[in-house]
């Protein structure tokens, strides 16, 4: 079967009734709107990415489209900077030019946008990208560094997270559609809830345990100065203008959705960025 990057047209294409859609794999498709889940310094807390982008996705009727069909709403756990044991960074601008692999395009535009060269690098060989040189970072999570045996050969994050990737539990509709009406409202309504419920609880569990066996391992975190963070933070607000922009552009309400997105990030104890 395909993997996460194909989910979207393996589902469409009735390769398999149901999976997870990362919808940064498939921006071009009714998923866009999800993707301003990966907008810098939106999703930062595993806490409540779930919840805020489901009910950012369920109030303005994002549910899927002619071939597949959302039944769950979850999210990875936050992303970090991760840096080499090979770079001495402090600040900044100690981060100027270093080749740091990221995930989606708003990744790419906020390293960009930091003086860093965005790189793109297969998950698999991340590891030994890192460990030549080639690359001198990630945007990772911390499951991801403990998975990856990260601590090997990297040694730092810096303490601030960056965004996380909406995902979502889909079915194709063709296999919908074929179930008797209480089997197809079993998925859309329990199973599919399920799933996401239990990609929440083990992304926000792990994240912390996984943390913790990082730093032992030799993974430690450290901070950027005041005035630091709030230049990375207002350099990322064309890429939050640049959103709005392009869903305008699809035919979307991109200021309703990112104004809706600010509000619950505001609820959830989330400041804006800038």
């Amino acid at each position: 079967l395909g993997g996460l990057y194909t989910a979207y047209d393996d589902l469409s294409g009735g390769l398999y009734d149901i999976g997870i859609v990362s919808p940064v794999n498939c921006p071009d498709t009714e998923y866009f709107p999800y993707t301003v889940g990966t907008l810098p310094f939106a999703l930062i807390d595993e806490d409540v990415s779930d919840e805020i982008i489901q009910t950012l996705m369920t109030e303005f009727g994002f549910g899927g489209g002619a071939a597949v069909e959302s039944v769950g709403y979850c999210a990875t756990a936050s992303y970090y900077p991760v840096l080499s044991k090979k770079v001495s960074v402090s600040s900044l601008a100690d981060m100027k030019g270093l080749n740091v692999r990221g995930t989606s395009t708003c990744d790419i535009a906020a390293l960009s946008a930091w003086g860093m060269i965005p790189v793109s690098v297969q998950l698999a060989d991340v590891y030994d990208y890192l460990s030549k040189s080639t690359i001198d970072g990630c945007l990772y999570n911390q499951t991801a560094i403990y998975d990856y045996h990260l601590a090997e050969v990297t040694d730092k994050y810096i303490d601030m997270p960056v965004n996380a990737l909406p995902q979502v539990i889909c079915m194709s509709t063709a296999t919908l559609d074929a179930l008797p009406d209480e089997v197809a409202a079993l998925f859309r309504d329990v199973i599919g809830p399920g799933i996401a419920a239990a990609y929440h609880e083990a992304n926000r569990s792990l994240a912390k345990l996984h943390n913790e066996e990082n730093i032992k391992a030799g993974v430690v975190p450290f901070t950027l100065s005041e005035a630091d963070v709030q230049a990375m933070h207002e350099a990322v607000r064309p890429i939050w203008e640049d959103w709005i922009a392009e869903a305008n552009a699809k035919g979307y309400e991109g200021q309703a959705i990112v104004d809706r997105l600010l509000e619950l990030m505001a609820e959830n104890g989330i400041a804006a960025p800038f």
